[in-house]
């Protein structure tokens, strides 16, 4: 006779073990803290139906990192596909072991991931070949930090776009993004089947320096814990603080047609609510996050 633990007995669920530094993985902290897949799809389905009259089947996600986007973008629908760059090789690796799998086998075959320089991949001969959408989220093109390069990776981004095609960006902006500052928002990271890790975690965004005169900026992200040691320094970014007029400019400048603007809603207590629209002016929060939209 097979021995019944207590859990299974009374029907409940074992608790889920804390989460520590030792016990989480900082890139699946930074799914839960910072990145909603399924949220990201859904705005790309609902700007590029408005435009374009019909639903894109393909994408491609530039500085793609661990791939979450391009892994939601292949299961949300059977007839995806999509690609995902980036120069990481221990990032890519780690998105084909822990976020590749958690697709069908078919699923996994429509989505490539490469690792490229994504100021020189050159782009798809044939334009039936080449995405519907190219997006670059997380602020990562502000890795760019001098105009020329900026405009150079805005042009390969629209060569590399099939006619038709729009290219999607996020920015930050307002008084905190020039400010040496911390917030600090409490998350939780559902419980992993397979190690049983999982519960309540803080993450805490610190703008650690800026240069008012170069506009540079070095960011951390860490990890704090109910028991044991932060998780400090889990991400840095050292990038430039690009602001929202100049990157439209900058788009323009690369050729690409109508540049839009989405900005996000208000949830009537002093954040925002989730939900992007086209606008024409913004408001001057403290803080904001928007998607600059180009098509090509």
């Amino acid at each position: 006779m097979k021995n019944v633990s207590p859990a299974s007995s009374t029907g409940k669920r074992p608790r889920p073990k804390a989460v520590t530094a030792k016990s989480a993985d900082k890139h699946v902290l930074y799914r839960h803290a910072v990145q909603n897949p399924e949220n990201e799809v859904e705005f790309l389905d609902r700007v590029f139906k408005k435009l374009r009259g019909r639903v894109p089947t393909s994408l491609r996600e530039d500085f793609c990192g661990t791939a979450w986007i391009a892994a939601e973008w292949v299961r949300s629908r059977a007839d995806r596909r999509a690609v995902g760059l980036d120069l990481d090789a221990a990032t890519l690796a780690w998105s084909k072991k822990h976020v590749l799998s958690t697709l069908s086998e078919e699923a996994r075959g429509r989505l490539e991931l490469v690792k490229a320089n994504v100021l020189t991949q050159p782009a798809v001969a044939k334009a039936a070949e080449r995405p519907e959408i190219i997006i670059a989220y997380n602020f990562s093109y502000w890795i760019f930090d001098d105009r020329a390069t900026l405009l150079n990776y805005f042009r390969t981004a629209r060569a590399g776009l099939r006619p038709g095609g729009i290219f999607v960006v996020d920015v930050m902006g307002g008084a905190e993004s020039q400010l040496e500052m911390s917030d600090r928002t409490r998350c939780w990271m559902p419980r992993d089947k397979q190690t049983g890790v999982g519960g309540p975690y803080m993450y805490i965004w610190e703008h650690g320096i800026y240069d008012p005169i170069t506009a540079k900026a070095t960011c951390y992200i860490h990890f704090e814990f109910k028991n044991g040691p932060t998780m400090h320094k889990a991400f840095t970014y050292r990038w430039r603080v690009w602001g929202t007029a100049e990157v439209q400019d900058l788009l323009r400048e690369a050729g690409f047609g109508k540049v839009r603007v989405y900005w996000e809603g208000d949830d009537k207590k002093g954040g925002g609510d989730g939900v992007f629209r086209e606008r024409s002016k913004g408001t001057a929060d403290k803080a904001f996050i928007a998607y600059i939209l180009a098509e090509a």
